[in-house]
């Protein structure tokens, strides 16, 4: 088990524990409050032994999530604080209290004898057992399982949560005032309560249930209201937020940028044009299976864009479907903002008929591709995607056989359907031995992929388009990629099949031999590729040691709740979905350090726009190999990474999960210069959707 599964196991099992431990202490509660009320002298001593064995149940529990909250620890304070400092003192003080006052009281209470069933309890037993220090702790107890329970699952607590620690505490500390209180004075009554008759306990049972579902019910209802995005969100925060929404962290000046400014001064035609269509297409995969998606030019992928670095680039997008907008967002490009291709954020989307014109010039050598960001999750799920490679000024070498690998997922009546583009079975091509060869391999998915090589020893030459400086050779390992993310393999075809496979998809993939036969077994149980210790350490224009102008702490969590009207199961940064995220705000030239922190139940591969990030540290641990500069972090679960960027490409950029699913939810925030103002919106009333 790899610590990333360990981790969220461990996030599972504390979650159950907690739920468990709660039940088993509200019962112990009740019990105990109800021993002084037996009319016989059996019946309290039956009890009591019914109270320890709860107890000693809820022991086991507490017990195990202790073990879990201190397997969460050791992964770094980030990962248990909340528990450690709210949740383990509502647990252990009360339970501490059970020990010493009530487990000898009902120890004593579980000793009587009395041959006689019938025999009547005295004043002196009942006053025992009304004893506010058997009572009290149990009922203390499952007071505060409750706040544990709730603050690790379902409301997950992010520093800094001083104010949440006191308000629970003193939350806590005021209710069992009130249970001593209410104890104090049954105990005072010392009476055997008049035993209702059928009919009172089915209408208070009744009247009960139905206070509580009106009370659900309006919460419920009340929660979906407040989710509800408004019909019109302004990007750049100059508008008031709506109600219940935070505004932006950033203010606006009198010298103030548009992002329609932000393009590329150059003037004259272009070194290079191309046109994208956006078209509805029935898309034929290679077992014969067709799927009603969508393209660009008619193809899927779409046109392979290969320009080299320098050369101005002009691409005219223009809107052939049916209904959908469109956008082109150039991913790991760091084009100017106009040129972004976010709706709402650097444009509005173009429509049915429409066309866009999108003029920069290529910068970032290497592998990097283009999809639209309209409704991305589902248009590049239908096909609304392709390569975009930049070469080094002189070409590339045509003697390599350069294959763009996108791993891609088609969604079917049963289910997704994993692919590599269109072949959904084993795609098999002939090269001929001694030819080198380039896998530009891209995750086009949400979920992330894992896959190996077999059959020849290879080297990793790039990651996310960025040259990995001095790479060793590498055989026998499993590598993977979040989605949108990028890997260059690099090896000298052999005289034998070499295959390149999907773990979770061993009968397909991509084979390659000298006939275009042959077999390869997939070898998916191999060590992980480790990024930060991989190739040869090399300056950097800052790193680890350099001097912040501003620091920003992104710890993900999941719960359930409300998103824009729907009961979802919400995955946050800081606490909150969007547009409650803060930004992060950097002035021009400044240096930003980012920290990721996932307690969350599933990785997150964070896509920062416009921007190229450096990884400084993964889980404590400094890079040691070549520098790892990425545009898609993929932090997994259970993992701390470090990054920082230089804020060299003013705008408002987009800074979202690409993992799409949680994108749609609200998974995304902004990277917002000082003083960059837009005057695109998102939001139902206007055409523009860029999750």
């Amino acid at each position: 088990m790899s610590a990333s599964e360990l981790f969220e196991a461990t996030l599972n099992y504390d979650g159950m524990f907690g739920f468990v431990l709660l039940v088993f202490l509200a019962i112990a509660g009740y019990n105990a409050g109800r021993l002084a009320s037996r009319n016989t002298r059996r019946g309290i001593a039956r009890a009591a032994r019914r109270g320890l064995v709860y107890l000693g149940i809820a022991g086991l529990f507490l017990l195990g999530r202790l073990a879990t909250i201190g397997i969460m620890a050791s992964y770094g304070w980030e990962f248990a604080a909340d528990r450690i400092v709210i949740s383990v003192p509502l647990l252990l003080l009360p339970f501490g209290a059970i020990l010493v006052l009530t487990v000898p009281r009902l120890l004593r209470l579980a000793r009587i004898r009395e041959p006689d069933r019938t025999a009547r309890v005295d004043d002196s037993l009942r006053d025992r057992a009304a004893a506010p220090r058997l009572v009290l702790p149990v009922q203390a107890a499952a007071l505060g399982a409750l706040p544990a329970c709730y603050l690790g699952y379902l409301q997950p607590v992010t520093p800094p949560f001083a104010d949440t620690a006191v308000l629970t505490h003193l939350g806590w500390l005021a209710g069992t005032g009130l249970l001593l209180l209410r104890q104090r004075r049954r105990r005072a009554r010392i009476e055997v309560p008049a035993r209702r008759g059928t009919g009172q306990r089915v209408l208070r049972v009744s009247a009960t249930a139905i206070a509580a579902c009106l009370l659900v019910s309006g919460w419920v209802v009340r929660s979906a209201e407040q989710s509800v995005l408004p019909a019109q969100l302004d990007m750049a925060g100059q508008h008031e937020p709506p109600a219940g929404h935070a505004a932006g962290q950033h203010g606006l000046g009198a010298d103030t940028v548009d992002v329609d400014s932000l393009t590329d001064p150059s003037k004259g035609p272009p070194d290079r044009r191309f046109t994208l269509v956006a078209q509805n297409s029935r898309i034929e995969l290679s077992s014969g299976r067709v799927v009603e998606g969508k393209t660009f030019n008619g193809q899927v992928p779409g046109p392979r864009i290969t320009v080299r670095r320098g050369e101005l680039v002009e691409v005219t997008l223009r809107n052939r479907l049916r209904e959908s907008n469109v956008t082109v967002h150039w991913h790991g490009l760091d084009v100017p903002n106009a040129m972004d291709g976010v709706p709402g954020v650097t444009q509005d989307a173009v429509p049915p008929g429409g066309e866009f014109v999108y003029r920069f010039r290529a910068t970032n050598i290497g592998t990097h591709w283009y999809h639209s960001h309209q409704q991305s999750w589902e248009s590049i799920a239908s096909g609304l995607y392709g390569a975009f490679v930049i070469a080094p000024p002189r070409g590339l070498d045509p003697a390599v056989q350069d294959l763009f690998v996108p791993f891609h997922s088609w969604q079917l009546d049963g289910g997704p359907l994993r692919a590599i583009g269109t072949a959904d079975r084993l795609d098999r091509r002939r090269v001929e031995p001694g030819t080198p060869v380039r896998l530009r391999v891209l995750d086009t998915d949400s979920l992330p992929r894992k896959f190996v090589l077999d059959g020849t020893s290879f080297r990793v030459t790039a990651l996310d388009g960025m040259p990995v400086h001095e790479p060793t050779e590498l055989s026998g390992r499993r590598l993977e990629l979040g989605g949108g993310g990028r890997i260059d393999l690099e090896f000298m075809m052999p005289d034998h099949p070499v295959r390149l496979t999907d773990v979770l998809d061993l009968s397909g993939g991509l084979l390659l031999s000298p006939d275009g036969s042959g077999e390869v077994t997939p070898r998916p149980d191999q060590p992980d590729f480790d990024l930060t210790s991989y190739g040869t350490p090399k300056d950097t224009p800052f790193g680890p040691e350099s001097n912040f102008d501003r620091t920003f702490t992104q710890t993900f969590d999941n719960k359930p709740g409300f998103y824009n009207g729907q009961f979802t199961f919400l995955w946050t940064v800081n606490g909150e979905v969007f547009p409650d995220i803060p930004s992060i705000v950097a002035a021009e030239d400044e240096l930003i350090k980012v920290r990721f922190v996932n307690r969350s139940h599933f990785s997150h591969p964070m896509h920062l726009h416009g921007h190229k990030v450096l990884v400084l540290s993964r889980n404590g641990k400094p890079v040691s190999g070549s520098p790892v500069w990425l545009d898609t972090v993929n932090v997994d679960v259970g993992e701390t990474w470090e990054i920082a960027f230089h804020a060299n490409n003013i705008g408002l950029w987009m800074d979202h999960c690409h993992n799409l699913l949680h994108s749609k939810v609200g998974m995304m925030l902004h990277l917002v210069y000082e003083n960059v103002t837009s005057r695109y919106q998102i939001g139902s009333a206007t055409p523009n959707h860029p999750s």
